[in-house]
């Protein structure tokens, strides 16, 4: 509500919007825009020969860019990418042929294999030679697909019966396996998690429909492409929880493969085509999807489906001249879908607001509207308002226009109708104090905020009036640049300069039917729009007065206003500091200036600097005391041992005591003091040595810092720390690599956090320690000769 007491309705999110397929919204910069599409002609697509394209064998690739194929008689996988000429990693049976393969994240080769009877099975190849192949099938299901999943397992897919089944587990490695004497406890299952196919889930799609190829993303979407008889394909995409609803690929009727390309884009393959055409899927309505603007070439394709893969992009098989050392010969690889960097957008679209804008009153007469938008050259969009009381929207006639930016018009209309065009406005927004919700500068007459006077284009008298509003909008673009919108706002009932302040002799005499009348507007009306572009000025600069404690607020203050904030209760903004952590600084002075010397504050100070890095365990404030502790949760120890040098033959037992110092095993102070020493005197001078070794871990806090923590947040938590600890406090600071490390001096809770666990890090030369912060992993690539 402004200073006149009018409230605003405004359309800010894609829930706002109705859009057509022309039109989209970009979540990434919250804006409605023109949609990235082409409508794609494509040639007669002969099914014959696009489901023999899609029954050759793919090619599987890794992450690491290697590649397998198998062999043109269907038993030999040869693996190629550390160097051009391929080497075999595995063969089958002579009554085998092998129907597709795939690399898996966790090291192994995946393959299905039919033998000569017809049945299929899976077959799971350790490419690091762990244990011996594993064979896993179902008599319910005839798999001719694999797919490997990102976070270990794959899924097979029966094309025939439009069935797809998840395999878990692993074997265990047997180089590690032995015999265990009868003494030994161990599990009745030496395997919790072995190889196993899952039962089948069925696709939730009609009987006649073919499906004809399958692929997986990063994200572990899985996309089905179907053919339907004598209609478009379709996709039915799944997040192994959720079927989302089938949608058809606007003028192709015979795609033979599919692979994803990034986020929700999926590439589609053709016969004949010299690019591959992308999707946006899934709709989420079932609907439909046309083609994206961008335009993804083939160069050199070999005809044959995408690559096996998981890793974006997809990948497809190029054909390559090689010279040998006798001849010229074609050398085949894969290559990956990139995008061609030119825009294809459309150049047209109409969007409607998905919900009706409702007053209350059916005397409102809608006031002003406020746009906050891009322009770009040779762009334009046009606002279209109708008025009314009833729930039924008014004939498209009844809509009244205002246009922004450069928007085609008709002539004969053009002089009929005097249409408002919206003014550019030098201020973000017109909401006190507001930045806006656009992410780009403002820059005069082609972005920022916009506004127009909702005015009827003729007739005798201009006001639009009525209970409800109906709002639609028409975008312009050139197909390379597109108007975007990332709110409009509506204000009402009018404050009319007219009827508020002059007598009435100057108020508006015609009403009914004879202010609907077509004609040239009464001089009443034109009074009062003519004193509205006073109203449109003078209305925002009182809004900014009667808003003005909000500059007291540090969450509603402008950035450039918060050192000024602060000057008042005598803070000093840290010039470090973000502008999140300027405005908490500023919102918490109190308990700051409450706190201050003491631990809490020093801790609260720390938390506010680093936004909120001591909260989520990566920053952790500990006094030194709290270290006294034995050996901090020792899993499986046996701490019997009297020759542990660690206890120095002085623990008791298993039994353990959970405090602030978390004790485990014996209490004597001696078996704590040897984490610290090699032993402790025996005699009238323990007591004062102990004495001692308190004293030293007395009136200490240490810091612990994320080894990942950029070093110029080390420095302010230096200089944070320095300011706020207590006077008679030491404060060091040290860097900690993991957030819990059981038995390695861990307090939960006081100086470590829970977390997810962290990924094994590769050696660095020059850089690792070896059993430290690195381990030497074996690259499970499916090329060798990586090794």
């Amino acid at each position: 509500m402004d200073s006149n007491g009018l409230k605003f309705w405004m359309l800010s999110g894609s829930e706002d919007w109705a859009l057509d397929d022309n039109a989209s919204w970009d979540e990434d910069r919250r804006v409605l825009r023109l949609a990235s599409r082409r409508s794609v002609q494509r040639p007669a697509q002969d099914k014959a020969s696009a489901r023999a394209a899609a029954e050759r064998v793919r090619t599987a690739v890794d992450a690491f860019g290697a590649w397998a194929m198998v062999s043109p008689d269907g038993r030999t996988v040869t693996a190629a990418g550390a160097f051009p000429h391929p080497v075999k990693i595995h063969k089958v049976g002579s009554s085998e042929r092998i129907l597709d393969l795939a690399a898996g994240p966790e090291g192994v080769l995946w393959l299905v294999v039919r033998k000569a009877s017809g049945e299929s099975h899976a077959l799971m190849v350790d490419l690091l030679k762990r244990w011996e192949p594993v064979r896993l099938s179902r008599t319910d299901l005839q798999a001719d697909r694999i797919l490997a999943r990102p976070s270990g397992g794959a899924w097979l897919v029966d094309r025939k019966h439009k069935k797809a089944a998840r395999i878990t587990g692993i074997p265990f490695p047997e180089h590690i396996h032995r015999d265990f004497s009868p003494q030994v406890g161990r599990p009745c299952v030496e395997n919790p998690g072995p190889p196993q196919v899952l039962d089948p889930v069925d696709l939730p799609v009609p009987a006649e429909w073919e499906l004809v190829s399958a692929a997986i993303s990063a994200e572990g979407r899985l996309a089905f492409l179907f053919w339907v008889k004598d209609a478009e394909a379709q996709v039915l995409i799944w997040d192994e929880d959720t079927f989302f609803p089938p949608d058809a690929l606007r003028g192709l009727t015979a795609p033979f493969s599919i692979g994803w390309v990034e986020r929700d884009r999926w590439a589609s393959l053709l016969e004949g085509a010299r690019d591959a055409p992308v999707f946006r899927l899934p709709t989420n309505a079932g609907k439909g999807a046309d083609p994206v603007g961008s335009l993804y070439p083939l160069p050199g394709w070999d005809g044959g489906p995408f690559c096996n893969g998981w890793a974006s992009p997809v990948h497809y098989l190029e054909e390559q001249a090689a010279s040998g050392a006798m001849e010229a010969r074609v050398q085949i690889r894969p290559k990956p879908l990139h995008r061609l960097s030119h825009p294809f957008l459309t150049t047209h679209a109409v969007v409607r607001s998905a919900r009706v804008l409702d007053s209350g009153d059916s005397k409102t007469v809608w006031h002003r509207l406020y746009l906050e938008g891009v322009l770009p050259p040779g762009t334009g969009l046009q606002v279209r308002l109708a008025a009314g009381n009833g729930p039924e929207p008014p004939p498209p006639e009844r809509f009244v226009p205002v246009l922004f930016g450069a928007v085609p018009a008709d002539p004969a209309e053009s002089e009929a109708r005097a249409v408002a065009r919206g003014a550019w406005v030098p201020v973000p927004s017109e909401i006190p104090f507001h930045e806006g919700f656009l992410d780009c500068p403002p820059q005069k007459d082609r972005a920022g905020l916009f506004t127009a006077l909702i005015q009827k284009p003729s007739g005798r008298v201009r006001r639009l009036q009525g209970r409800f509003l109906w709002v639609e909008m028409e975008l312009w673009g050139t197909g390379q640049a597109s108007p975007e919108v990332a709110a409009l706002r509506v204000y009402a009932p009018r404050f009319s300069y007219r009827d508020r302040y002059l007598p009435e002799i100057y108020q508006e005499p015609l009403v009914g039917s004879e202010a609907e009348a077509e004609g040239d507007a009464t001089g009443a009306d034109f009074l009062e729009r003519f004193l509205c572009l006073f109203e449109g000025i003078l209305t925002p600069l009182e809004d900014r007065v009667a808003a003005a404690h909000v500059l007291t607020d540090p969450d509603a203050a402008p950035s450039e206003a918060l050192e000024w904030l602060a000057s008042w209760i005598g803070v000093s903004l840290e010039p470090a500091f973000s502008l999140p952590a300027r405005r908490r600084l500023l919102r918490e002075a109190g308990l700051l200036f409450r706190e201050h010397g003491t631990l809490v504050g020093m801790i609260r100070a720390l938390d506010v600097a680093t936004e909120g890095a001591v909260r989520r365990g990566r920053i952790v404030v500990v006094e030194d005391f709290r270290l006294r502790r034995t050996f901090s949760t020792l899993l499986g120890a046996d701490l019997d041992d009297t020759r542990d040098p660690l206890t120095l033959g002085v623990s008791t037992g298993g039994n353990s005591r959970v405090g602030r110092s978390l004790f485990l095993g014996a209490e004597e102070q001696r078996e704590f003091l040897a984490l610290f020493r090699p032993g402790v005197p025996d005699g009238e001078d323990e007591e004062e040595v102990t004495a001692a070794f308190h004293d030293a871990f007395a009136h200490r806090v240490t810091i612990l810092v994320h080894t990942e923590t950029a070093p110029e947040t080390v420095d302010l938590v230096r200089r944070v720390a320095a300011l706020e600890a207590p006077a008679h406090v030491d404060v060091r600071i040290a860097a900690a690599s993991e957030n819990l490390v059981a038995g390695i001096a861990s307090l939960l809770g006081v100086d470590t956090a829970p977390g997810k666990r962290a990924p094994l890090s590769p050696v660095c030369e020059d850089a690792s320690r070896l059993g430290r912060d690195s381990s030497l992993l074996d690259t499970p690539s499916l090329d060798p000769r990586f090794d």
